[in-house]
């Protein structure tokens, strides 16, 4: 009886350190993407070392009393819920991030010109309301959480890892291409602008001088002359036409 209790809590002592690796891993990777320390997910990784820690001391005791065989059962239970705590926050971390990287991406340049920069932006769009769901299914149904947490880790989280360095590439080229766009609209700007002066001074211009254009046409030009000869600037211009 001895023998099968030490087999079986062996068997979940185990299990429950390779989970605590792949959290780890999670955690790291998580600091990675969102540049943010996970401290909750952090201590209940040290929680959860410390309650196995604790369950394979106990262990070493032969033979095992039944408050012992207690004691360790409890330490494993406790383990295990520390590490779904810290999977919650690493869930929380990474699938939050994402939502808001790419809520303020379609906000600010639109879902089509980043799904022409990175085409596979639908496909992780559709990744991170998934997981979503699977986290939300998970808080919701206690029974679900081991299965929910394991496709997290195991699918959704690796696609939207990878997907970190083309979407960041993404929105730097849309943000290069939206400065051209506004340099490109301010140019324009100041050519209607520079355009629409000239035409204002060329239309003032055509009126001041239109009625002596008129006075010119009705008067004739020899006529203008006569009536102006004393004057010095008209005086030149009228004998520069008799030259000609």
């Amino acid at each position: 009886m001895d023998d099968d209790f030490r087999r079986r809590a062996t068997d979940d002592i185990a299990r429950l350190l390779a989970q605590w690796r792949v959290v780890e891993f999670w955690i790291k990777k998580a600091e990675q993407i969102n540049k943010q320390a996970l401290i909750p997910a952090i201590n209940e990784l040290r929680y959860a070392s410390r309650q196995l820690f604790n369950a394979i001391v106990v262990m070493r005791n032969e033979p095992l009393t039944e408050a012992q065989k207690s004691i360790i059962r409890r330490r494993i239970i406790i383990a295990e819920q520390y590490l779904y705590n810290a999977e919650h926050d690493i869930a929380d971390a990474i699938t939050g991030f994402y939502d808001e990287l790419t809520e303020d991406l379609d906000h600010e340049f639109g879902r089509s010109s980043i799904t022409i920069l990175f085409p596979e932006y639908p496909l992780l769009l559709r990744c991170i309301r998934e997981a979503s769901n699977l986290i939300a299914d998970a808080r919701h149904d206690y029974e679900k959480r081991a299965v929910n947490y394991k496709t997290l880790r195991d699918n959704h989280f690796p696609q939207m890892a990878a997907a970190y360095e083309r979407l960041l590439e993404a929105e730097v080229s849309a943000r290069e291409q939206k400065g051209n766009a506004e340099r490109d609209l301010v140019v324009a700007q100041g050519k209607i602008t520079a355009l629409t002066i000239f035409s204002i001074i060329a239309g003032l211009a055509a009126i001041i001088t239109l009625p002596l254009t008129i006075y010119l046409w009705i008067l004739g030009f020899d006529d203008y002359c006569a009536l102006h000869s004393q004057d010095k600037i008209l005086g030149i211009v009228c004998r520069m036409e008799d030259y000609k």
